[in-house]
């Protein structure tokens, strides 16, 4: 493999892996997707949108376990609530308990099948399992219901490159990636100019 394919190959599977299952959760953009995403199916309360903002704070400020539990109260609540279970899958994956995190992702997709936080990490979490079929399932449901979002743009593109080998999949993600950054990703622009040549 050519050195400069390595070099990128390697940064884009740190990005892959770091960014969208993340092992904090203020990495790779998340906490971002919980302030806009992570949003109940139904009216609040008052009283109830207090206690779901305050759980937000907390998981964005790294309180784990003050997050974990205002969530799990939160759950008790709002049972049919998609975002509750997907910032408890988020909590899950930052204690490294990728067993429940699965399980979290999947109630939320339950309840709400375009939660795309969930759709995200959870193609993540495929993806290091080597499930990249059912990876690629997920990235383009969270892609057709959000298609500006970068985070699930990048993984696409990280995915047809080194996983499926689609190489023209690859240019196209990596291009609606580039084209939402405030400014050009130069790494990013290497993939594509390379990816473009050996694709044609």
């Amino acid at each position: 493999m050519p050195k400069m394919l390595t070099k990128y190959s390697a940064l884009l599977v740190i990005t892959l892996i770091a960014g969208c299952a993340t092992n904090k959760p203020d990495q790779g953009g998340v906490a971002e997707l919980v302030a806009k995403a992570h949003l109940p199916v139904k009216s609040l309360t008052a009283e109830q949108q207090a206690k779901y903002s305050a759980a937000l704070t907390l998981l964005k400020s790294g309180d784990l376990s003050g997050a974990e539990l205002s969530f799990k109260e939160l759950s008790l609540l709002l049972p049919d609530a998609s975002g509750v279970f997907a910032n408890l899958g988020v909590i899950a994956e930052a204690q490294n308990d990728e067993p429940s995190a699965i399980e979290y992702y999947n109630k939320s997709l339950s309840l709400n099948p375009s939660n795309v936080v969930a759709l995200n990490n959870l193609g993540a979490i495929h993806t290091r399992a080597g499930h990249f079929k059912e990876a690629s399932k997920l990235y383009l449901t969270a892609f057709k219901n959000k298609p500006d979002n970068t985070s699930v743009l990048l993984n696409l593109a990280v995915l047809n490159e080194l996983y499926l080998h689609d190489l023209n999949s690859a240019v196209k993600y990596y291009e609606l990636y580039q084209a939402r950054l405030a400014s050009p990703d130069e790494i990013i622009a290497a993939r594509i100019s390379d990816l473009g040549r050996r694709a044609d």
